[in-house]
């Protein structure tokens, strides 16, 4: 309470030191004054969209770091290609006729001298033969590879040592001589020879035929093929 000029209390607030009024406890009892609505803010506008300046440029780095990576990937790629040229290279240059042909045995081939063919499944392969089946006739042709001139094959693969067979060309045309097989023998000059196996040395094989014996040495030899 403040005394007023005429001697009277009058109310009010007391007066803070920087001239404020200070709020004064609520009496008991008395209701609780509303509480102040919280004051309005301002609206907050959307994010937007980045200036027309700055989204180009971040599509040119975006390309850039594509184009970066295509070319990675791609030299790898070329390494890896490069890598696998080499590997085959390798391979080959290690590898001999024998084992090629070996890697085809029980498939398809074709293969030529200079004057005689044969075609089939290719069955065995020695160290300077090789025996392929016909077909159609199931009769078997003994090539002598020294004679070769073309070798066609369906696939790429190389056998090891033991798809070879160590013996010589003598070995199986011994074996036909024991079933007495008769053959046609085609010669390197172009000639040829009929008759039934009748003997084989070392390096030679010999016919019997109606007019005698044909002696014909392996070097002359191109293929052995069997008649009926």
């Amino acid at each position: 309470m403040i005394p007023s000029d005429d001697g009277h209390a009058t109310g009010g607030a007391p007066v803070g030191s920087g001239g404020e009024a200070q709020a004064q406890p609520a009496e008991p009892g008395a209701p609780a004054a509303p509480a102040a609505p919280p004051a309005p803010t301002a609206p907050v506008s959307p994010p937007g969209p980045a200036t027309g300046h700055r989204q180009p440029a971040a599509e040119r780095f975006d390309a850039l770091f594509a184009d970066l990576a295509a070319a990675e990937e791609g030299r790898d790629a070329h390494e890896r290609a490069g890598g696998y040229s080499d590997l085959v290279a390798e391979a080959y240059a290690d590898s001999e006729l024998a084992a090629r042909l070996a890697g085809s045995v029980g498939r398809p081939v074709e293969l030529r001298t200079a004057r005689a063919s044969a075609a089939g499944r290719l069955t065995a392969v020695g160290r300077g033969w090789c025996i392929v089946r016909d077909g159609a006739s199931g009769l078997r042709v003994l090539v002598n590879a020294a004679r070769l001139v073309r070798v066609r094959l369906r696939g790429r693969a190389h056998a090891g040592e033991r798809g070879i067979s160590a013996l010589s060309m003598g070995a199986p045309l011994r074996q036909w001589t024991a079933e007495g097989r008769a053959v046609r023998v085609e010669l390197s000059d172009g000639g040829s020879s009929e008759g039934a196996l009748d003997a084989v040395a070392r390096d030679y094989v010999q016919l019997r035929g109606a007019h005698g014996f044909d002696v014909l040495p392996f070097a002359a030899i191109e293929l052995v093929a069997e008649l009926r």
